[in-house]
């Protein structure tokens, strides 16, 4: 219990996130959308106000980020499990990764606090997990699924569009198929990317 009394451990951020959800609680129809966290604090009201209806650390959003980011972290990690028992066969390697991903100090962090990245990471990481299995053979169904689920990601935390969209552009420009199929696949992502957001 005593990480819930040091939540923003990392940074202060975590504070002033609190600050900003608690129009996202309180009175979500007179709330402001934060543009570089656009899908992040609606969700995150509703997860608050979820946690108020069943006691937990009810009216302190504070501690409900930690829970918030606690819950998104799980999430991931199951993904990570998901992902490394497709791609290995193998549970033991797939509990292994999992560990492993845990363990990680930036990772580890981040799910005990209540910092604002956790839930973006984890829809980040499952776009990945997805691009990584399915762009082996890659459908226009699957470039679109895969990209819908990205545009989420960024939604929550623009900034994960920087690092992340070069690497499934070069997934896809390296995929199978000829010039023209990846070139169409390519402008599929981006259109859907777009047309989502």
């Amino acid at each position: 219990m005593s990480w819930l009394d040091n939540a923003e451990g990392i940074t202060g951020n975590g504070v002033f996130k609190a600050i900003q959800a608690k129009p996202w609680i309180s009175n979500p129809s007179t709330a402001s959308l934060d543009l570089s966290n656009y899908l992040y604090f609606p969700f995150v009201g509703t997860f608050c106000r979820l946690l108020d209806l069943i006691g937990v650390f009810a009216g302190d959003p504070r501690r409900q980020l930690s829970v918030v980011s606690a819950f998104s972290a799980a999430l991931c990690l199951c993904i990570v499990y998901m992902l490394v028992r497709e791609i290995t066969q193998s549970r033991p390697i797939a509990w292994l990764a999992v560990l492993f991903h845990l363990a990680s100090a930036f990772f580890l962090n981040l799910a005990i606090s209540n910092e604002d990245i956790m839930p973006s990471y984890t829809l980040l990481f499952a776009s990945m997990a997805l691009a990584c299995v399915w762009f082996v053979r890659p459908t226009r169904t699957r470039v679109c699924l895969v990209g819908v689920l990205f545009t989420v990601a960024w939604m929550f935390e623009w900034r994960l569009m920087f690092p992340t969209l070069p690497a499934v552009l070069i997934a896809l420009a390296l995929g199978p198929g000829h010039a023209l199929q990846r070139l169409e696949r390519i402008a599929l992502f981006l259109v859907t990317m777009v047309a989502f957001a």
